[in-house]
């Protein structure tokens, strides 16, 4: 019988290339905003689904206003915390729950795989922590739970990747702040490849979604430049980011250098294996 797999937050940016990919299951599209409904009206949209792939999350870039705060921990912490009561009402529960994170959990200084339990200490380190509390309590009920960490997936149709891009593009490229923090990231087709390797290989566990060669600003945005053959001379100072993006500014001034111990344990083989190749499967 054809595994049904139901995905929050099918219309991003990863759960429409995921919807493209995994045609060999029967994919039930759900929409994020359905989950501040009862539990019980949410259970009835999980029937007969035997595995919940959710990536439902209010857009994190940005300036960190109260509202976009309220929506960023609403869409994370209240969602999940609204799809795990909605599963226990199940009288059959999907035997897998996959679920976004992000490795924002990690220091910025070091090098990082998921044996790591020393967490940053900051807004955004503890809104992960949360968000992933809430996720596994979904163990409770029996439910096997896979916690993706995903870094900044690279796409030309969207995300940190086409914004840059297009800056570059214009001349106006250069580093932020110092340049010296850790780039992860992952190219979008290696993304839904490995969501489709952890369903296949029943992985559980943490799980960085990153390409296995981090690097930093400086040499990302380089490397991006080099490609498209534009400068990249400009800086942008610490003090100009804050003052745009307040809190927001954690997201480009802190990063993390997150390498994916789990999926080369597994022998999971990236098409993206560093910035260079990513850039040459999106600039082709």
């Amino acid at each position: 019988m054809e595994k049904q797999i139901a995905i929050i937050g099918a219309t991003g940016l990863i759960g429409s290339a995921l919807k493209e990919h995994l045609k060999k299951f029967k994919i039930i599209s759900v929409p994020g905003r359905s989950f501040y409904d009862s539990p019980e009206s949410i259970a009835r949209k999980l029937t007969d689904i035997d595995l919940i792939i959710n990536l439902a999350g209010y857009p994190i870039n940005g300036r960190w206003t109260k509202k976009r705060k309220k929506e960023i921990h609403k869409s994370r912490i209240e969602l999940t915390s609204n799809l795990v009561k909605a599963i226990s009402l199940l009288d059959k529960r999907p035997a897998h729950l996959i679920s976004a994170s992000a490795i924002g959990i990690y220091e910025d200084d070091g090098l990082y795989d998921e044996s790591v339990t020393d967490y940053a200490d900051n807004n955004l380190a503890k809104l992960v922590i949360n968000w992933e509390s809430a996720m596994r309590k979904v163990k409770e009920l029996n439910v096997k739970l896979t916690v993706m960490r995903l870094g900044i997936v690279l796409s030309r149709k969207g995300g940190a990747y086409k914004s840059i891009r297009k800056i570059i593009k214009l001349g106006l490229g250069g580093k932020m702040g110092t340049g010296k923090q850790g780039y992860s990231f992952i190219i979008i087709d290696d993304v839904v490849r490995a969501i489709e390797f952890i369903i296949d290989k029943k992985i559980y566990g943490v799980v960085n979604l990153v390409c296995p060669e981090p690097v930093d600003n400086l040499t990302f945005i380089k490397g991006i430049a080099k490609k498209l053959k534009r400068p990249s001379i400009f800086t942008l100072p610490a003090w100009l980011i804050k003052s745009i993006f307040s809190e927001g500014s954690i997201l480009i001034l802190k990063g993390q250098k997150v390498i994916p111990g789990v999926l080369l344990k597994h022998n999971f083989r990236f098409v993206g294996n560093n910035l260079n190749s990513c850039l040459d499967i999106l600039e082709k």
